[in-house]
């Protein structure tokens, strides 16, 4: 079992069990935790998507129930299209995944002293932007925690 938290909302977790290339959540949490979490996952038009670590030098990313591996045969794109919506497009071995979601609801917070950017507010830029960059992918690596946990925290 995996515990990821949910981006830009740390206390808001869920844990996720893998069998062979199926995702299922196994729970929803909302807890503060000094368990260091294993991905980062959200909810784009009511579809999990998820990156974590699956060992020491594997990334998967997770499409509702689809466990993909982040390898050669891995692709993620992303594309504005200009009316306010976004395709995240994925391709992996032989299949093919399309997300096309509203990117207008999704809003920057810029103050004096702090500015967003739009990959802070739209999780398929960030994943897209994350998986397409060899630096940063090392980075979530040697970041995320690992092994899988064994045990659900105490709530």
């Amino acid at each position: 079992m995996y515990l990821l938290e949910r981006k830009n909302h740390p206390n808001k977790k869920i844990i996720i069990e893998k069998n062979n290339e199926l995702i299922r959540i196994v729970e929803l949490l909302e807890v503060k935790t000094l368990l260091k979490p294993g991905g980062l996952f959200d909810f784009i038009e009511d579809r999990l998507i998820a990156i974590y670590k699956f060992d020491e030098k594997t990334l998967h990313f997770v499409y509702d129930d689809n466990d993909l591996i982040v390898d050669y045969d891995f692709e993620i794109n992303y594309n504005e299209n200009g009316n306010g919506f976004a395709t995240l497009e994925i391709l992996c071995k032989d299949k093919q995944y399309t997300l096309v979601y509203d990117t207008s609801k999704l809003s920057v917070a810029t103050t004096g002293y702090y500015s967003e950017s739009d990959e802070d507010v739209n999780f398929g830029l960030w994943c897209r932007n994350v998986l397409n960059n060899p630096e940063r992918k090392k980075i979530v690596l040697d970041n995320w925690a690992f092994p899988a946990i064994l045990s659900i925290p105490n709530k």
